[in-house]
């Protein structure tokens, strides 16, 4: 799927008939420098249709999921409103990809939104990563945490990690009703420098911090895909790294 420019797929969900419904952004189409693009295909993976979505800058959709009533609800970045940096994004359309509402959520810096489930109360909760702006020249990464209601309008908003860099890529519901976010966070030590860890982070229902856990060894660890496991517990995979 694309044209002539850069087009890339970030995310799939396979829809109720049994088709595919991908998200992603497109250099090929649209009217800015690139667009959110949603491509749906049927069950052998021949185009149905498509949608480009967003303005004159550069704007990326890195996660979809189908919502409940049949429609699809996708998060990413965006460059295209006032801001002068990335913000979060949330757009919703519905089951043929006509845009129902968006949102944008972030700080004075740039903020991106990874990971977009539907909750248990029909909102949605977005994990992604947050610059805070230290001093010039400076930022420090956090994970990012943001609860809406179904209509997208914010309820609330949280901030995770230390003074370096720390991101989170994937989120789900727990059954208690909170929600728990894997990603990484990073350690800084004057002889080796960053090390990262894959990390886990555990909240209740109001994005309050309820445990957190690393693993990895001495480089760069990273968790991309967290998922529930049947017991009660997660399952993450992502990257390992042993020099």
């Amino acid at each position: 799927f694309g044209g002539s420019s850069s087009d890339v797929g970030y995310s799939v969900q396979q829809t109720a008939e049994g088709g595919y419904i991908m998200a992603g952004y497109t250099e090929s189409f649209g009217i800015g420098t690139s667009d959110v693009w949603l491509v749906k295909a049927n069950l052998f993976g021949i185009e149905e249709w498509t949608q480009t979505y967003g303005g004159t800058g550069a704007d990326v959709g890195k996660y979809i999921q189908i919502t409940s009533d049949g429609g699809f609800i996708i998060t990413g970045s965006t460059y295209s409103g006032a801001s002068t940096y990335n913000d979060v994004f949330l757009l919703k359309t519905n089951s043929t990809g006509s845009e129902e509402w968006t949102q944008t959520y972030g700080g004075p810096s740039n903020d991106i939104g990874e990971c977009v489930q539907e909750t248990q109360d029909g909102g949605f909760i977005i994990a992604g990563s947050m610059y805070i702006p230290l001093v010039p020249e400076d930022n420090q990464l956090n994970m990012y945490l943001i609860k809406t209601d179904a209509n997208g309008i914010e309820e609330w908003s949280y901030n995770y990690g230390g003074l370096n860099a720390d991101k989170g890529y994937s989120v789900v519901q727990s059954s208690d009703g909170g929600f728990v976010v894997a990603g990484y966070y990073t350690t800084f030590d004057s002889s080796s420098g960053n090390n990262q860890d894959l990390w886990v982070l555990k909240t209740n229902a109001e994005g309050q911090e309820e445990w957190s856990h690393t693993y990895g060894g001495e480089d760069s660890d990273v968790a991309y895909s967290l998922t529930a496991a049947e017991d009660g517990g997660f399952v993450i995979t992502g990257m390992y790294r042993n020099d």
